[in-house]
């Protein structure tokens, strides 16, 4: 037992000790032990990781492997899952707001939220790629074990949907989704990928000059706005369909800082040119002028405002009802690599024009372990408009896969996935601004036995689940109502 002298030595007073009885004050030792261990809260998890970084000639390389913390629902202090009732598009029925028949978004005591066509909020928690398009090798497994885009479509999305996902990203396979949701009394959300300033881009003549950079648009001309027409006009089929989430015009335009450069490059009776000129005079500039950063910003919002402008104003002739998601704003860190507010998801005058058009912001963010809150709460600072995440991911080392190809970072297994999965929409939830994410994606990328194949999907080449990624998953995307109103 304890004696005297070493009550004395932890602290307590021979008058305290003659006071008080020596089992009094080893119980009263005892319980706060147990309170400080209470409040210490749960270790964090630690994962294998190897970051992809960008080296100053903007080549991508992947660092050693180094030990990251991740936060996941077990390291969550007191949290405790309530019962939220869900509804039919994967919504919180405890709360019921105007019901529409159509997706929107609104805030709720300062958080923003997607509304269900039911009228309840929901997180959009999508998967890309959802679609066939694959190697010789998956076409022959498709042939052997489903035979039918029918039985394909019923244990792909079915599968996703036991997994927690409400929807599907870019590149689903659309009609699959709404033959799915015909058949089976579904209300699995799509999005459509429209392509617009690509696909014209793709189709005018090369001698143009367009296709010099990235980031050369021929957004001014008469040609895009008629094309932008016609591409809506396709519209029709999907505007009353509730299952419908929006629409992305584009992927991954580089709407970049020096775009005034390239556009000074075209030639002098090109309709691009010609607007770039005019632009400039409406500024008291010319051609030789000495040509600002921030003269360049704006002529890049001048562009991105002509874009959203002729794209949103098309779409809506036809579909009044669906929401605009943009063009998938990404990180460019190969392009700028010193200059912050070069890239676009750093910049205030690319998210102010995108503001003026979008109904979400779409922005696939790579290059982070944990999302930085200042960086991604000041897009809609700057927009006045939520955001989703719609691409990220990491790979796993257990495949066997090179995993060269793609800006995820590489972790060591499959439940390690899982843990990243919890780690980032955990710091997704905690934002205020956040309505939603697009996990990238269903299958995994490339061809099997090729060097650019990566570890990207939750299903391997033979259609077989990595369930202990998934499993990490579900845990979060089944209780993600809970999780936002404790965060």
């Amino acid at each position: 037992m304890m004696k005297e002298n070493d009550l004395t030595k932890r602290g307590f007073s021979k008058r305290y000790l003659g006071k008080h009885n020596p089992i009094s004050v080893l119980c009263t030792l005892f319980i706060a032990a147990i309170l400080m261990g209470s409040c210490k809260g749960p270790e964090p998890v630690m994962v294998n990781v190897r970051e992809k970084d960008t080296n100053r000639t903007g080549k991508r390389y992947y660092e050693d492997w180094k030990k990251m913390e991740a936060q996941t629902i077990a390291t969550l202090k007191h949290y405790r899952q309530k019962d939220i009732p869900i509804g039919r598009y994967n919504d919180r029925k405890d709360i019921s707001l105007e019901k529409t028949g159509y997706y929107y978004t609104t805030q709720i005591d300062g958080k923003w939220w997607t509304v269900s066509p039911d009228g309840h909020p929901m997180i959009s928690i999508a998967i890309n790629s959802l679609n066939l398009k694959a190697s010789d090798r998956v076409k022959f497994t498709f042939s052997v074990k489903y035979k039918t885009k029918d039985k394909w479509a019923d244990d792909a999305i079915s599968l996703v949907q036991r997994y927690g996902f409400n929807g599907a990203g870019s590149w689903g396979d659309v009609e699959q989704i709404r033959a799915y949701n015909e058949r089976n009394d579904e209300r699995f959300s799509y999005c459509v990928m429209l392509g617009l300033a690509t696909d014209y881009k793709s189709s005018i003549d090369r001698s143009r000059g367009y296709n010099a950079s990235k980031k050369l648009f021929p957004v001014f001309e008469k040609g895009f706005k008629e094309f932008c027409e016609m591409r809506a006009g396709e519209l029709v089929a999907y505007k009353d369909d509730p299952n419908l989430f929006g629409y992305f015009f584009d992927n991954e335009l580089t709407f970049a800082r020096d775009m005034l450069d390239c556009y000074l490059t075209l030639p002098e009776n090109d309709e691009g040119y010609i607007a770039t000129m005019e632009w400039l005079k409406s500024k008291g500039l010319t051609k030789e002028s000495q040509l600002s950063d921030q003269v360049r910003d704006e002529f890049r919002a001048y562009v991105l405002d002509r874009y959203y402008s002729v794209a949103s104003t098309a779409i809506r002739k036809v579909d009044p009802n669906h929401m605009l998601l943009g063009n998938r704003f990404y990180w460019n860190d190969r392009i700028y690599f010193d200059d912050h507010q070069s890239g676009m998801l750093t910049n205030p005058l690319v998210f102010k024009t995108a503001g003026k058009y979008l109904d979400v912001l779409s922005c696939n963010y790579y290059f982070r372990w944990t999302p930085v809150p200042e960086e991604i709460n000041a897009w809609t600072e700057w927009s006045g408009k939520p955001f989703m995440i719609t691409e990220w991911y990491v790979k796993a080392d257990d495949t066997g896969l090179p995993n060269i190809t793609g800006a995820g970072a590489i972790v060591g297994t499959q439940k390690e996935r899982g843990l990243f999965y919890q780690h980032f929409a955990l710091k997704l939830l905690e934002s205020s601004n956040c309505v939603g994410w697009h996990w990238f994606r269903y299958m995994d990328k490339g061809e099997w036995g090729k060097r650019r194949n990566s570890n990207k999907g939750v299903v391997d080449y033979d259609f077989k689940p990595y369930y202990n990624a998934l499993d990490g998953m579900k845990e979060l995307n089944s209780q993600v109502y809970s999780l936002r109103d404790y965060l």
